[in-house]
Parts: C-alpha cells; structure tokens; sequence
C-alpha cells in the first residue's frame, strides 16, 4: 500500500521564477525544488571574478530552493499557451505563482489540480483525468440552481411568462 502523503499523484518539469523546477502534485499539495542557476563549479568563476566576495557569501554549494502550496489554498488557475510552453498562474490566498509547462503537461495538471480543488481525492498513480464533460456534469446541480434562480427572477420582474419560466426548468431539468 502506498502512503499517498509521500507518494506524488503527478511530477513534471517545469520553469519557475527563472529558475528549472522539479514539482510534484501531492493529493493535498503541490511542491517544487529549485536548484540555484549557478553549480559549484560557477560559484567558483563567480567567486575568483569578485574577488572570493561571493564566495563568503555564498558558500561553495549549490542552493536548493523548496516551496509549498496547499492545494486548498489555490482560488484558481488560469493558462496562458505560448509558443513552446503554457504559462499557468496558481492564484493562492497569499501568492501568485507562475510555471512555465509544456502544453501536454499544462492540461494534465490543470484539470488534476481542479479535481483536487473540487473533490479533494484523486488516485494515487498516473490520474485518469476526467473530461471537461465530466468536470461540467459535476458542477451541474450548482448552474441549473443559479440559471433557475435567474429565470424565476426574470418571471418575477414580468420579462418572461410562467410558461416560459417552466419551459426553462423542464429544459435544465433535463425532464
């Protein structure tokens, strides 16, 4: 049995703040480490150029830099597709974090992510992600109670008929 608290749902690569980025998609978060652009070996050029000032600053190894997000705290995602990759913004309650995706990836991770979002669960390897059809028909009972909510208020105000109004409901009732 795997620990599905250790054991990412998705991992890819991705480009975050400059920076390449291995991130995993966990059922509860999502993580990515960065390692700094300069290796040992251009801390050293670095280092020799500036007189060893970098170097006491710095120090000799490569730093690692690892962040978290909840996925909880996420209030949306938005992509944008360029020409070689897809720019997905996570919109979070204290940050706006922006990765660079290969588009294949980009539509993986955003339809897992908004799984998470809505449901909380997803499996534990290799998701089957569902459709946009699937997302919709999840979030049906919602609309057809806003577009009712709309349509009664537009009888109410006189701007459609009773008949309409029930021609309507039986439409988004599916009846």
């Amino acid at each position: 049995m795997t620990d599905t608290a250790t054991t990412p749902v998705l991992e890819f690569t991705s480009h975050i703040a400059g920076k390449n980025a291995k991130v995993r998609v966990y059922r509860d978060r999502i993580e990515w480490d960065r390692k700094s652009l300069l290796g040992t070996g251009g801390k050293a050029v670095l280092a020799a150029g500036t007189a060893g000032l970098s170097y006491f600053a710095t120090g000799v190894t490569g730093k690692r830099d690892t962040e978290m997000i909840p996925i909880k705290s996420i209030s949306s995602i938005t992509t944008k597709k360029g020409v070689l990759n897809t720019l997905m913004t996570f919109i979070t309650t204290g940050n706006t974090i922006e990765m660079n995706v290969s588009h294949s990836e980009a539509v993986k991770v955003k339809d897992l992510v908004q799984t998470l979002m809505l449901t909380g669960d997803a499996p534990a390897q290799a998701p089957e992600l569902p459709t946009a059809d699937a997302r919709q028909a999840a979030a049906a009972p919602t609309d057809i109670t806003v577009e009712l909510q709309k349509f009664a208020a537009l009888r109410d105000q006189g701007v459609i008929t009773s008949e309409d109004f029930e021609a309507k409901k039986r439409q988004l009732l599916g009846l």
